[in-house]
């Protein structure tokens, strides 16, 4: 609706502001401060500068037309105002937290999870008829997030993918489908997270870990931050 939006400003203000105020108080009689538990709080913040900046136009074409101007004038004035109203705010965010996201999104230093990195290897080292494990299950959103370097990899393990499941590791098959699966490909690549040792949270990861049974054996093993791909080769009989 038309007119001044105060409660949208006080609503994200409150939202913004109000959590993470409560958290640090608290954490200066126990300690319990992490960004996880106050980041649902950013859309707060974006609402309340949204609202501002909705407040500031609205101040700017309010003002009456002085005597003798023409309102077209007037209009195109206004406009322009209202735009270098919005404008500033959202370059000035920008240019701040440029740097900042920038280095959180660095493989070595930031996030802490080279996902490019194990995509782009896979892209490079997988030749036709290969396969790939991701164990756990979580680590598949490294092909979900770079499917155009990891698209061409028969994901063994999976059932039904993320997209068609709408989540972000899609469905797995059951152990007895995986064993199934495994004689058909002479060279397996475990994609294994190293940022934890719950390594098996599922029947079928715990399947991943037993491919020496099926007759693999460890070629090669690269690591990543946060990640190691290890090339599994079955023994065969005859020149490789």
């Amino acid at each position: 609706p038309d007119g001044p939006r105060w409660s949208l400003l006080a609503l994200g203000c409150a939202w913004g502001v109000v959590p993470a105020s409560v958290l640090w108080g608290v954490s200066l009689v126990k300690p319990l401060w992490d960004l996880h538990y106050v980041i649902f709080s950013l859309p707060g913040v974006a609402l309340a500068a949204a609202a501002a900046v909705r407040l500031a136009t609205g101040v700017v074409s309010g003002r009456p037309i002085p005597d003798g101007v023409s309102g077209g004038v007037v209009h195109r004035l206004r406009v322009s105002t209202a735009v270098v109203l919005a404008a500033v705010p959202v370059a000035a965010t920008a240019a701040v937290s440029l740097p900042t996201h920038l280095a959180h999104r660095d493989p070595e230093s930031g996030h802490g999870e080279d996902m490019r990195g194990v995509a782009t290897y896979l892209a490079q080292q997988t030749e036709p008829g290969d396969a790939v494990l991701f164990l756990p299950g979580k680590t598949r959103i490294v092909a979900t997030i770079h499917p155009r370097l990891t698209g061409g990899i028969e994901d063994l393990a999976l059932k039904v993918g993320p997209v068609e499941n709408a989540s972000i590791n899609g469905l797995e098959v059951d152990p007895g489908e995986l064993d199934a699966r495994l004689p058909e490909h002479r060279r397996i690549f475990l994609v294994r997270a190293t940022y934890t040792k719950n390594l098996v949270r599922s029947a079928t990861d715990g399947e991943k870990l037993e491919l020496s049974e099926h007759g693999y054996r460890l070629a090669s093993r690269q690591e990543f931050t946060a990640y190691a791909v290890e090339l599994y080769r079955r023994n065969v009989r005859g020149p490789a």
